[in-house]
């Protein structure tokens, strides 16, 4: 069953994006994506994310299963909070 998280929209969308995009590319994590919607996968995980005027949705379709749910939600939560 996937995952949905809903973060607020940061201010500046371009530049956490491409900040995004740099560390996936660092961790040789598949990640394409613009300022509507994108999807990104690596290590067992697969996810995609879309924006809507004052959010984005992320959602998580695929994960290891030793990982908990719990776990991954904080993980993004603590990323988006310093993007």
């Amino acid at each position: 069953m996937p995952l949905t998280i809903t973060i607020k929209k940061p201010e500046d969308l371009r530049s956490a994006l491409v900040k995004a995009k740099h560390d996936a590319n660092k961790h040789n994590i598949a990640f394409e994506g613009n300022e509507r919607s994108g999807n990104g996968s690596g290590y067992g995980f697969k996810g995609s994310y879309k924006v809507y005027s004052d959010s984005v949705e992320i959602t998580v379709q695929k994960k290891p299963p030793v990982i908990t749910k719990s776990k991954i939600e904080k993980a993004i939560e603590k990323y988006c909070g310093n993007l």
